[in-house]
């Protein structure tokens, strides 16, 4: 009797690897130009694996396919909002305080890697309707930039 396979499951390192070249690809455009899930996520796969299983089948035994890492940042986004929602201040506390809204330091509390994703998945999408009626997000480099810029803007209509 063979014994079962033990479960697929992601190492600290690859969930590391993982974020980061997400954050990269999203952050340069790249995720947003490529059109389906497959496309998206096989270069991410590719390169997880190339850092860890090529080099290290032993101490890294699973490749990682596209879908495995399209599941993985749905997953990876479904825990930052949870812990999220766990960080949020009581409406009460904040209301014309000028306080943020979360307390960003006690989602370390809860995950370690908190901060790490907020800077990946961004501390509140924006989610907007194209013109032809899909809905899309925002990926939180976009919204920096998309904020840096409103705040030059605003700078420049104030030196006039």
């Amino acid at each position: 009797m063979t014994p079962q396979p033990r479960r697929k499951k992601w190492t600290e390192a690859e969930e590391r690897t993982l974020i980061d070249k997400y954050g990269e690809m999203s952050c340069d455009g790249t995720l947003s130009k490529m059109k389906t899930r497959e496309k998206k996520y096989k270069p991410i796969a590719l390169h997880v694996n190339s850092m860890h299983h090529v080099r290290d089948p032993v101490l890294y035994p699973w490749q990682w396919t596209w879908k495995d890492v399209s599941t993985k940042v749905q997953n990876m986004r479904h825990q930052y909002a949870l812990v999220k929602q766990k960080i949020k201040k009581q409406e009460s506390s904040i209301r014309g305080s000028g306080e943020e809204e979360f307390d960003w330091m006690e989602g370390i509390t809860h995950w370690s890697n908190f901060l790490r994703y907020k800077e990946v998945f961004g501390d509140v999408p924006l989610v907007f309707t194209s013109n032809d009626g899909m809905r899309d997000e925002l990926p939180a480099c976009e919204l920096a930039r998309l904020k840096l810029w409103s705040n030059r803007l605003k700078l420049e209509l104030l030196d006039e």
